[in-house]
């Protein structure tokens, strides 16, 4: 870390403690905008509340990473972060992808580990940025790739703006850093991992099911047969709006163990039903290629 760097980073320090800690106003929607901007996908604060902030049907968002965040100002307490991971493992209905922890202190590197290791047994993604003394912190690196953002932000939604005015020259010291461009390619590259980023998951499997569906070679290519419904020059089919319609509430509606099986002869569209009631879903789920058996 340059020398030149470390005033800025204890003026930035300060500003995010001016925030409020949670909240769409607060650091946690500051932590929105930044991993919005950085991926280029919606990350949205999950709210409290046994359901997280979601209902049923919104599990299969338009490309969105719920998450919550919590900022520390000083040492992290271990039992505190254990008790957060024990209501999210016991939250059996809540839909939190990811949990970031953020510290304007340092997070030791075994503890990190934990968190990590227990949040992955229950299919939560967890993002750690802290604030380690002698080098550049990732949080302060992860700011700075979003400066405009962060500073219109801060700005907005501080509880003391006459003492944020300066943070964008803050903001741009720590940009100007000789470490920054390493740092910030392998934190981009974490915030996109499939842990963290299923937003990014769902958006690009959308994408993919959209292309095949819509062209009979790119779904041969795909499916080894032209399956595809959204292809108006492509091979008529017989609607059976009765039997889409269950489609749709089988791929479209809450999470649960039920699983869902399509019989019927050979020949007779089991594939083709299937690809139309997902077309037509307004909430599309992630989806995976099938075979007809």
């Amino acid at each position: 870390m340059d020398a030149s760097t470390v005033p800025h980073l204890a003026a930035l320090k300060a500003a995010l403690q001016t925030l409020n800690h949670s909240g769409s106003h607060g650091f946690e929607g500051l932590l929105a905008a930044v991993l919005s901007e950085v991926c280029g996908q919606p990350f949205r604060v999950a709210s409290s509340g046994s359901q997280r902030g979601r209902d049923g049907d919104s599990a299969f968002d338009d490309g969105a990473t719920f998450f919550e965040a919590k900022l520390y100002e000083d040492d992290v307490p271990p039992a505190a972060v254990n008790g957060k991971i024990v209501d999210l493992a016991n939250d059996d209905k809540g839909q939190v992808d990811t949990w970031i922890l953020c510290a304007t202190s340092p997070v030791n590197s075994q503890h990190a580990d934990r968190y990590r290791g227990s949040l992955a047994a229950f299919g939560i993604g967890c993002l750690i940025l802290d604030w380690p003394s002698g080098t550049l912190p990732p949080l302060a690196v992860l700011l700075a790739m979003a400066a405009s953002r962060v500073e219109r932000f801060i700005q907005d939604h501080s509880q003391n703006p006459a003492a944020v005015t300066g943070v964008r020259a803050d903001l741009d010291a720590v940009a100007a850093d000789s470490q920054v461009a390493d740092m910030s390619t392998n934190l981009r590259s974490a915030v996109r991992d499939g842990s963290i980023g299923l937003g990014l998951v769902k958006a690009a499997n959308r994408s993919a099911l959209v292309k095949a569906f819509s062209d009979r070679r790119e779904a041969r290519r795909l499916f080894g047969q032209p399956l595809a419904p959204m292809d108006s020059s492509g091979l008529p089919w017989a609607e059976r709006p009765t039997l889409v319609q269950r489609v749709q509430d089988a791929v479209a509606g809450p999470p649960d163990d039920r699983v869902v099986l399509v019989l019927g002869d050979e020949g007779t569209g089991k594939s083709w039903l299937v690809a139309k009631g997902w077309c037509v879903s307004q909430r599309r789920c992630l989806q995976s290629s099938w075979r007809a058996i």
